[in-house]
Parts: C-alpha cells; structure tokens; sequence
C-alpha cells in the first residue's frame, strides 16, 4: 500500500511525525508520501513550497518508509485531493493508494470535489478524534463506502500540536522535530 499523507505542512511538526510513523507502523504499508499543497494553494500565511519540502525531507531522516513528493509543487495549479490519488496510482500501478484525512476533514467531504469518486477508487485512512464522531460520521453520510475507510486511533500526545500553534507562540519550540526547528532558525522562518 501506498498511503498519501496530504497537508500544508507549515511547518511540519511532531505530530505529523509520530502520525506518519503510527500509519507505516501499524498499517505496514511499503511507503507514506508526504504531499505538500503547492505555492498557489491559497492559505494566508502559507511559506513557500520548497522550504516545507526541504522541512519535510528532514522529517523523513527520522521515519523509515516516508518520503516527500513535490507532485504538487510542480504543477500549473491546484489539484483536487483526487487527481493527486490517481497520479500517485499511476506511479505506482501494482499497489493500492490509499489517502489520510483528518476527522474534521471527514465531516467537510461531502463538498469536496468528485469525492464519492475519491471513495469508489481510494482508501481513506481516518484517525479518531474525541470531539468527533468518525463511525457516526461515516455511517450517516457514506454508508454504501463504508468498507473505504481504514480508522486508526491518533497516535499519544499529539492531540494539542499543530503547525498553528507552533506559528503563533514563539516558545512552541517542543512541537517541531530537532532537525525541522535548526531549518527554521537557519533561515530565520516563522518569526524565529
């Protein structure tokens, strides 16, 4: 399997990380490709691509099976989450792709582009969230895709990082891996 872990990564943090490993760890799968939403995503606040790939290549320093693919990056304009699934699944045409998707963005599917094509062709990886209720979630609103979805429970100690809080408060430093925080202070990223 093939799995897809897609977001802005801005930056990368620890709980990517410990999600990343958790997926390979418990899934097995023979790799997770970080996908990183290209520069002409509009995210107020979002840093160029290429420093969140070269941040997430130094995550994957640290996480045997993980690598980055600059498929967005490269492109002319922002791909659906499914045109993304299917040219990964081209690249890798004997293995089964599958996608990663947070709780929240679960809940927002119905309004994302061809997503019950996205269901019918890949595998959703989901973690479980407290304030969300995933199995409600996914019986109430993709019934018939029921047996797409893969739910895994999130990883310990990850619940209060996010790249947010790490941008906004400048003694977050805990929440990046080591080798990450040295790249953002070399080149002086997110106010340090």
């Amino acid at each position: 399997m093939i799995v897809i872990f897609g977001g802005a990564f801005n930056p990368p943090t620890m709980a990517h990380c410990s999600m990343a490993g958790h997926i390979v760890k418990t899934l097995g799968c023979r790799k997770l490709l970080f996908l990183p939403v290209g520069d002409l995503y509009q995210k107020p606040g979002l840093l160029a691509c290429a420093h969140r790939i070269k941040m997430l290549e130094l995550l994957c320093l640290e996480l045997p099976r993980c690598e980055v693919s600059p498929l967005e990056a490269g492109h002319s304009r922002v791909l659906s989450t499914l045109e993304m699934c299917r040219l990964i699944e081209k690249a890798y045409p004997k293995e089964e792709v599958a996608f990663v998707m947070g709780a929240d963005n679960l809940a927002d599917l119905p309004n994302w582009f061809q997503y019950e094509d996205l269901l019918k062709e890949f595998r959703q990886i989901v973690f479980k969230r407290g304030d969300f209720s995933v199995l409600g979630l996914i019986e109430g609103n993709f019934f018939k895709y029921r047996d797409r979805f893969i739910l895994l429970d999130p990883p310990g100690g990850v619940g209060h990082i996010s790249s947010t809080a790490y941008r906004n408060h400048l003694e977050n430093e805990g929440m990046v891996p080591s080798l990450v925080s040295g790249y953002i202070k070399k080149h002086h990223l997110y106010g340090r």
